[in-house]
């Protein structure tokens, strides 16, 4: 199955060579406008004075995956907005990277580094003229745009506080330490959150800390379906319902199989996911989730 999904997406990316680039969109929400986001320009975010966005408050970025069309309710993106503005009051800005989502995987792939390129101009451009700082900014990144956080981050060199990365985009990014997708490098902590590695998601460890989540391929939630939506977009349900209920609890452990036989009962635990992440986290870690809501099961 996995084959004949790069097989496709190569041979549709071939038919539609001539890409066209497109400027990325970002909209400003907070605990006042929680509904209707103002919209920001990225070279020009003058707005931000006349809008309620405080310098003093926390500000969260927020970027979508492959696909996805982030103002829609059914988005990511506002699931995840609206996960954050239920509990705490931040600074959110959703990013909508426009067409390169809705191209053939290989061209949008292509193009999340200049997405990135763009949005760190942008955050920039912030910390000059709104006094946003790197040390009260996080950045949630999910599938595809798990990598344009990442390469965000090491474009403002790795300062900014958190990455939260939502099941990273698997295919066609390359494994090790690159400047060119998700790594450690790209933030001062990088918190990653698998369920559908070696399918649509990544595998690989990328962050200081990673939670394979029922063993971070496949999800009980999704039945036998071992590669899709599905398991790929539960790291955002998952996430979202670490803000609203509270935090899942796991275990550091070497792999799946080890954890599931009890062989590292006596190691640490350590907490995935929450607005406020658990940065004492290093290595990898593994969890089991209920098959329905709520899938926590601390």
């Amino acid at each position: 199955m996995y084959a004949r999904f790069i097989i496709f997406v190569i041979l549709a990316s071939l038919a539609n060579s001539q890409l066209r680039q497109s400027s990325i969109n970002t909209y400003f929400y907070s605990k006042l406008n929680p509904v209707l986001g103002y919209n920001v320009n990225i070279t020009d975010q003058s707005i931000l004075k006349r809008v309620n966005y405080s310098n003093k408050k926390d500000t969260v970025f927020i970027i979508h995956g492959y696909l996805e069309m982030p103002t829609t309710s059914i988005s990511s993106s506002q699931e995840i907005k609206n996960s954050i503005l239920s509990k705490y009051d931040a600074n959110l800005i959703v990013v909508d990277y426009g067409n390169p989502a809705a191209i053939f995987y290989p061209a949008a792939v292509q193009q999340v580094t200049p997405i990135a390129g763009r949005l760190s101009r942008m955050i920039k451009s912030m910390i000059d003229n709104s006094g946003l700082a790197l040390n009260t900014t996080k950045i949630i990144g999910v599938s595809l745009g798990a990598h344009i956080a990442g390469i965000t981050g090491y474009n403002l060199n790795g300062e900014v506080e958190e990455i939260i990365a939502l099941d990273p985009a698997g295919p066609l990014f390359a494994a090790g330490e690159s400047t060119n997708r998700l790594s450690k490098s790209s933030a001062k902590f990088v918190h990653v959150i698998h369920t559908n590695g070696g399918g649509l998601g990544n595998l690989e460890p990328l962050g200081h800390a990673d939670y394979y989540v029922n063993g971070g391929r496949t999800q009980p939630a999704c039945g036998p379906i071992p590669i899709g939506l599905c398991p790929h977009g539960l790291s955002v349900t998952y996430y979202s319902e670490s803000i609203r209920r509270g935090r899942f609890k796991a275990k550091k452990c070497s792999d799946y199989r080890k954890f599931k036989s009890g062989g590292c009962e006596n190691e640490e635990e350590s907490w995935m996911g929450g607005y406020d992440l658990d940065k004492k986290a290093n290595g990898t870690y593994y969890l089991d989730t209920n098959a329905s809501p709520p899938y926590a099961k601390n």
